[in-house]
């Protein structure tokens, strides 16, 4: 059974809130709500969705792929920067079929830049 004595100590000092569920601790999710990665999780929620919406009515084709591909490197610094692994792996591979588009769109001359 997990005790106050079993709770690790945080590496500056500060013991973090546990929740306990039976005999279980658990630490809570955490997301920040200030700072740089709160501005920059809601810019490339923002950007995503409004390449989404571009793509779902066929409008501005296909500069959702741009969109979409801000939105989601966005998100890609936001996981490295909280060190979750998912929105790593999730926003690189989302990034990386997102560019082949955007690279195949400028090679067939559909973005002039």
């Amino acid at each position: 059974m997990n005790t106050k004595d079993d709770i690790p100590e945080s590496s500056n000092g500060i013991t973090p809130n546990y929740v306990r569920v039976g005999n279980t601790l658990y630490h809570p999710t955490y997301t920040p709500k200030t700072g740089v990665t709160w501005y920059l999780k809601w810019f490339g929620t923002v950007i995503t969705i409004t390449g989404l919406t571009c793509r779902s009515m066929d409008i501005f084709v296909p500069y959702d792929l741009l969109l979409s591909l801000t939105g989601t490197i966005s998100w890609l610094f936001v996981g490295i920067l909280w060190n979750d692994r998912s929105l790593i792996v999730l926003n690189t591979v989302c990034s990386t079929i997102l560019l082949s588009g955007v690279i195949r769109a400028l090679t067939w001359g559909e973005i002039g830049i």
